[in-house]
């Protein structure tokens, strides 16, 4: 090579030389015994190893590589410094200008960064997941702390990739891992290797196909077609790795080791003397029930082993029956002592769960009892089947969060508050039809009548598709939402691309194409739900935040959407500076109709469209006029003929709600003098109509909501329990929610009513006499009218008096009567322990 370059020296670069102890130890001789010649005074050329440093301690001692370590200049390649650790944190959020940490968080990234290991790739994983679960334009202490700080990031990754597998997947995905990672007799340590084509089988395959499109696995197609884990970090960050690799190191050493024999009696001509036998015939047998499953030619090779040594297999399988009538015998105790631990964690996580996915709460209480039914439910959630006829999904305004709260942030994490503008726009104007998103953030449209019936839009999504910013028409035809599409619905035996990764099949997609299986971008989505097909999908060409306001005008006509020019507002300058678009299409061909900017600066968060879609009315976050928070809501009527311009209605909203048919607007706003007032226009002619003054200190700060023609003002506030009594006799039986209403026409106050404790709002789909719907973050209770029954306010108010409490196996069976889709619990099942009941939470 020297003569051919016509160079005088040559650097020779050895990669991943770790890798080197992997081999038997005559190889590993042969090698290094090349690599010494370089020690010669007349060589020309000069070798570069690169070394984990946690095989030092092995170089220096193995056979091998002793002699050579004793000529090599060891040289240790720095960390970054904290100033460029420091610019490479925040020079990216600068240039974005929309984000920024919280003060002392880039700090505390620098100061763990230094002490970490393969600092870099954690780094990054780290920025990610403060990235994902960022809140109003913060990364956040209390994001980092959750996630593990450096050390943890790439671990909540690899786990939240992990919890999104099925358990079939999950199995399969074990059996893949086993065969990335390869133990070395030096203590616990592993390296990474390729796990060649020929030796997985299609399942794993297909899996190894569908986690590399994470990242945390590589596909390679040369020399020979295989997969590996993406970067060695893993092996350390990554949890289920770990597990895996300890639970089955014994099985991957025997299973190693098996291959070194394979290779010497293929060598030697399929040579008897080389097939197993004594102490590694029995071996062989035990290994090959294990869960790695060995493959056909090591299968074959132990069965002609077996085939010299009958009588010693006999003997082998009568010790297995054995062995397996003693697990029996001790199983059935040590399975319920399992189970009773797994229910009393659950029990502990539904309540833990109520603050932010009170569905999957729920759900997980349900779990718990059909676990264990002696489990104890405390306090039980029976006010969430009083007085209520169906339980819906919601996971509009619920992020997906951990079962526990940081310990330093005692409230812990609280979803989006839900108030009447929300409400209004995933309900149409009859409030007969309901749109949601489910725990797999997949939209499901509900007809409300005399019961509740679903229409889920599964046969959009992938498997890692999502919906978010979902609103309905006034008529109830029409559902839009925001889309996310990935790499959704994949061949594995199809054509794959040049990469090996495989190929898209736009014929699989009924809303937006990807690109290619890596891309994960936006789609704006229109569904007509009576003709059952896609009006309108149009690419965003964002991965988040492409809209931030979605609304279908009352005609039917026009779909609009707010796309801002930042993903994300935050903080002050980036109300003030925040840029916004709207552009409309016509419904029933998706054609885009204009594209306006917004002659103003401001976070637009809500739209309503007037009919025909010229005019409409916004609620928009701005920068704060006030000494106090940074922002402040306002809302505003706004002309979208020629320029657009804007006229505001009300400032420093606290509540706001319109009302079904989109006519009536209201807003809880500071009065003067102090306290709060409730305001009431006509959207039509953005004209005042009624106000509601003489809020109660607790009243103030309640959550606005209109009945569907905007006749009557609701508050939905709390009365807190007074914290002098000490006797439990002394509790009011009705103590907690209250629904206070007003009839506009007259300014009067109609009634105060109370709800179930457990619910935190309540909305109306009709007048007070109408349904009720109770939120309560990830759950919408619906109260139905019953014939010859009080209205459903009344009845469920009555329930509040009910004694004695359900015991838990008849609490169970209602809240299967009432949850709609009890058997969907994607959010919460990644927190569900190994040894939980595994069937239907309410099989039929």
């Amino acid at each position: 090579m020297l003569a051919r370059s016509g160079a005088d020296r040559l650097v020779v670069a050895v990669d991943q030389f770790e890798e080197l102890f992997d081999l038997p130890e005559a190889d590993q001789a042969a090698f290094t015994a090349v690599l010494r010649a370089v020690v010669r005074p007349a060589a020309r050329w000069s070798v570069l190893l690169n070394l984990r440093d946690t095989f030092l301690g092995t170089a220096l001692r193995a056979p091998a590589t002793v002699d050579l370590a004793a000529h090599w200049l060891p040289v240790t390649v720095g960390e970054l410094s904290s100033s460029q650790l420091r610019e490479a944190i925040t020079g990216p959020l600068a240039r974005i200008g929309t984000v920024e940490c919280e003060p002392g968080l880039v700090d505390r990234l620098v100061e763990d960064v230094q002490t970490a290991s393969s600092p870099l790739p954690l780094l990054q994983f780290t920025l990610t997941e403060l990235w994902r679960q960022r809140r109003r334009g913060l990364l956040r202490h209390e994001t980092y702390d959750r996630s593990g700080g450096v050390r943890g990031a790439l671990a909540v990754y690899a786990k939240d990739v992990w919890a999104a597998l099925d358990p079939a997947s999950r199995h399969t995905a074990t059996r893949l891992l086993m065969q990335l990672i390869r133990p070395l007799p030096d203590g616990d340590l592993a390296v990474r290797r390729t796990a060649r084509r020929d030796e997985l089988d299609a399942e794993q395959w297909a899996v190894a196909q569908r986690l590399a499109g994470t990242r945390l696995l590589v596909l390679r197609v040369s020399p020979v077609p295989g997969v590996e884990l993406a970067h060695e970090s893993l092996l350390v960050q990554w949890d289920q790795l770990r597990e895996v690799a300890a639970e089955h190191r014994e099985f991957r050493a025997w299973q190693e080791t098996l291959r070194q024999r394979m290779r010497q009696w293929t060598d030697e001509g399929s040579a008897s003397r080389r097939l197993l036998s004594g102490a590694d015939l029995r071996d062989a047998n035990r290994w090959a029930r294990a869960p790695g499953r060995p493959r056909p030619a090591e299968r074959d090779y132990v069965a002609r082993s077996n085939r010299r040594r009958v009588r010693l297999a006999a003997r082998v399988a009568v010790v297995l029956v054995v062995a397996l009538v003693a697990a029996v015998l001790t199983y059935q105790s040590v399975g319920e002592r399992r189970a009773t631990l797994a229910a009393n964690d659950m029990a502990a996580k539904s309540l833990r769960l109520r603050v932010h996915d009170t569905y999957g709460g729920l759900q997980m209480a349900v779990r718990a009892y059909r676990t264990d039914p002696e489990v104890k439910l405390f306090p039980a959630p029976d006010w969430a089947v009083k007085g209520v006829d169906r339980v819906l999904p919601d996971y509009t305004m619920v992020a997906s969060e951990p079962d526990e709260p940081d310990p330093r942030a005692p409230a812990g994490l609280r979803p989006i508050p839900m108030d009447g503008s929300d409400f209004a726009t995933k309900v149409s104007a009859d409030g007969r039809r309901l749109v949601t998103v489910d725990s797999a953030r997949r939209v499901v449209v509900w007809d409300v009548g005399d019961r509740v019936t679903a229409t889920r839009l599964d046969h959009l999504f992938g498997p890692h598709d999502t919906a978010y910013n979902i609103t309905i028409s006034r008529s109830g035809e029409y559902v839009a939402f925001v889309q996310r599409v990935g790499f959704a619905k994949l061949s594995v035996t199809g054509q794959t691309d040049a990469d090996g990764l495989p190929s898209i099949d736009p014929g699989e997609h009924a809303t937006c194409v990807p690109d290619s299986m890596a891309e994960v971008g936006e789609c704006l989505v229109v569904y007509d739900i009576g003709a059952r097909r896609v009006t309108t999908a149009v690419k965003l060409n964002r991965t988040f935040g492409s809209i931030s306001a979605l609304s279908i005008d009352p005609r039917d006509g026009v779909v609009a959407a707010v796309r801002p020019t930042r993903p994300v507002a935050a903080t002050e300058a980036d109300l003030v500076n925040a840029e916004n678009r709207l552009v409309t299409w016509d419904l029933a061909t998706g054609r885009q109709r204009d594209d306006l900017l917004l002659p103003w600066r401001g976070w637009v968060a809500d739209l309503w469209l007037a009919p025909g879609g010229e005019e409409a009315t916004v609620q928009e976050i701005l920068a704060n006029d006030r000494p106090g928070p940074t922002a402040r809501i306002q809302l505003s009527a706004v002309r979208l003929t020629g320029t657009p311009t804007r006229t505001p209605l009300a400032d420093h909203v606290g509540s706001s709600a319109i009302s079904l048919d989109w006519q009536t607007l209201a807003a809880r706003v500071p009065a003067p003098g102090g306290g709060q007032q409730v305001v009431v226009w006509d959207v039509t002619d953005r004209r005042e109509t009624a106000r509601v003054t003489g809020l109660s200190e607790k009243e103030a700060t309640g959550t606005v909501g209109l009945d569907a023609t905007g006749a009557t003002v609701l508050l939905s506030w709390t009365e807190r329990l007074d914290t002098s009594i000490t006797d439990v006799r002394d509790i009011p039986d009705d103590y907690g929610n209250r629904l206070s209403t007003w009839h506009l026409a007259t300014g009067e106050k109609k009634d105060t009513w109370a709800y179930q404790i457990g619910w935190d709002d309540a909305f109306l789909l009709g007048d007070t006499s109408g349904p009720v719907l109770l939120v309560s973050t990830s759950a919408i209770g619906v109260v139905l009218p019953h014939r010859d029954e009080p209205p459903p306010l009344r009845r469920h108010t009555d329930t509040l008096t009910d004694r004695p409490r359900l015991e838990t196996g008849e609490l169970v069976d209602r809240l299967c009567a009432v949850l709609a889709d009890p058997e969907n619990d994607k959010n919460v099942e990644k927190s569900v322990p190994k040894d939980a009941h595994e069937g239907d939470l309410c099989p039929s």
